[in-house]
């Protein structure tokens, strides 16, 4: 019980923290589905991707600030659910990870989109991740 108490804040405070520039998508999945699937039609390309395109991408705010890259991709029940972000360090030394929901990223190319003002150690400072508060190990 204790940790779905923990779970349920920590998701609450990260909610509230990405909630003023750009509220997370909670229904008309559908739709997003057929705007995928016209997006696929007029791009000639499937809309499909793999796990392992979004690792490595460049991570910024919503001013293009940069704040890290997708290190890891975590999923649940057969659904990308979290990113784990590499904030700061230098050749893979010194930096840490953090954890945000998948829904708070817009990509672009070569490139993910955070729909926040925060920068990196504001973000840093909030969401550092426990592999363990997933039930996963390192």
């Amino acid at each position: 019980m204790p940790r779905q108490i923990v779970t349920l804040a920590f998701s609450a405070t990260l909610t509230a923290f990405f909630w003023p520039i750009a509220p997370l998508a909670q229904d008309g999945a559908g739709e997003a589905g057929a705007d995928m699937a016209a997006d696929a039609e007029a791009d000639g390309t499937s809309g499909y991707r793999f796990a392992e395109d979004f690792t490595d991408l460049q991570v910024v705010n919503a001013v293009g600030e940069e704040i890290g890259e997708i290190s890891r991709i975590i999923i649940r029940e057969n659904e990308v659910t979290h990113a784990v972000v590499s904030i700061g360090g230098f050749v893979g030394l010194g930096g840490s990870d953090v954890v945000l929901p998948f829904d708070v990223f817009r990509f672009d190319g070569e490139r993910a989109t955070i729909d926040t003002l925060a920068s990196a150690d504001q973000i840093e400072g909030l969401t550092v991740f426990d592999p363990g508060a997933f039930g996963l190990s390192d």
